[in-house]
C-alpha cells in the first residue's frame, strides 16, 4: 500500500511573515537531509523523485558555499522560498506518482478478480459437465437394455403395419385398373354412339386417319353407308389432302350393308375396316392390354 505525502505540516512562503529582529540562519542542508531520510523510509517511494531531491541538495550546498553576503535575512528568505517551492513540486510529483501506482494496482486487482471469476466459472462448468456425464453414463447403462427392447418391439410393429398396408394397396391397385378400363370404355361407347353419331365429319376423320396410316398404293376404293355417301363425296379433295394422297386415287362407293359412321377401305393389299365401332373396339383392346401388362410387371 503506497502512502501519499501530506502537505498539511508544511508552511508555504506566501503564508509566513518573518520578523527581522528574530531572524536566524537556517541550515538548509540539514533540513533537506532530514527530509530525504524520511522520504527514503516511505515504501514504494519513486526513485526518480529521490534522485531529483539529492540533486537539489547538492545544488543548495553549492549555492550556500558560494554566497558570502552579510545579508543573513535575505539569504534565509531565499533558501526558505526555494525549499518550499521545491518541496511543493516534489509533493505534487509524489502525489501524481502515488495516484498512478494506485491506479495500476487497482487495474491489476480488477484483472486478477476477472481472471479468478473466469477460472471459477470454467471450473464450475467442467464440474457440471462431469456430473452430467457421470449421471448420463449411469442412466444409460441402466436404461439401455430396456430402450433397445422397446425400440425393437416398435420396429417389428411398424414393419408388420407396413406390410399390411402394402398388401392392401396392391389389392386396390389390381382392382382399380380393370374398373377404370370398364368405365373408360363405357364413356367412349356413350360418346361415340350418342354424342358423336350426330356429327357428319366423324366419318371424314375416320377415313383421313386410316388413309394416313396405310401404305401408299395407286387406288383406294372406299365403301361408306348411304347416309354418309353424299357428304364424303363432296369432301373428296379435303380427305385426300389430310390422308396424304391424291384425289384421283380415291373412289367412293355407296354400300347399303353399312350403317352410319361405318367405312371399309379396299386396297390391293387388303380391306381395312375404319368404322367407328371398330375404332372403339380397338381402343378397348389397347386399354385392356395396357392394364394386363401393368399387372404382370408388378
Amino acid at each position: 500500500m503506497t502512502r501519499s505525502l501530506s502537505s498539511q505540516s508544511l508552511f508555504k512562503a506566501g503564508f509566513v511573515k518573518l520578523d527581522a529582529d528574530a531572524v536566524r540562519v537556517i541550515n538548509s542542508n540539514d533540513r533537506i537531509s532530514q527530509r530525504l531520510e524520511s522520504l527514503r523510509e516511505m515504501p514504494s517511494y519513486p526513485d526518480e523523485i529521490m534522485e531529483e531531491e539529492e540533486a537539489y541538495m547538492d545544488e543548495a550546498e553549492n549555492d550556500e558555499t558560494a554566497a558570502a553576503e552579510p545579508d543573513v535575512q535575505s539569504d534565509a528568505q531565499l533558501i526558505e522560498s526555494s525549499l518550499n517551492e521545491n518541496a511543493t513540486k516534489l509533493i505534487e510529483q509524489a502525489n501524481s506518482r502515488a495516484e498512478q501506482i494506485i491506479a495500476e494496482a487497482n487495474a491489476q486487482a480488477q484483472q486478477i478478480i476477472a481472471d479468478a471469476q473466469a477460472q471459477s466459472q470454467a471450473d464450475a462448468g467442467r464440474a457440471l459437465e462431469q456430473a452430467q456425464q457421470q449421471g448420463y453414463t449411469q442412466g444409460y447403462s441402466e436404461g439401455n437394455q430396456k430402450a433397445v427392447q422397446e425400440t425393437q418391439a416398435k420396429m417389428a410393429e411398424l414393419s408388420e403395419k407396413e406390410a399390411a398396408m402394402e398388401r392392401e394397396y396392391q389389392e386396390k391397385l389390381d382392382n382399380v385398373e380393370p374398373y377404370l378400363v370398364d368405365k373408360l370404355t363405357d364413356i367412349y361407347d356413350h360418346i361415340f354412339a350418342v354424342d358423336l353419331s350426330e356429327y357428319r365429319n366423324v366419318i371424314f376423320h375416320l377415313i383421313s386417319n386410316t388413309l394416313h396410316a396405310l401404305e401408299n398404293t395407286d387406288t383406294y376404293l372406299i365403301h361408306v353407308s348411304e347416309q354418309d355417301y353424299q357428304f364424303v363425296s363432296m369432301q373428296k379433295t379435303q380427305i385426300a389432302e389430310d390422308g396424304g394422297v391424291k384425289p384421283s386415287m380415291l373412289e367412293f362407293v355407296e354400300d347399303r350393308t353399312l350403317g352410319k359412321n361405318e367405312c371399309l377401305i379396299e386396297t390391293p393389299d387388303g380391306i381395312y375396316d375404319c368404322s367407328l365401332s371398330v375404332q372403339l373396339s380397338e381402343l378397348k383392346r389397347k386399354l385392356l392390354l395396357l392394364s394386363y401388362s401393368g399387372a404382370k410387371e408388378q
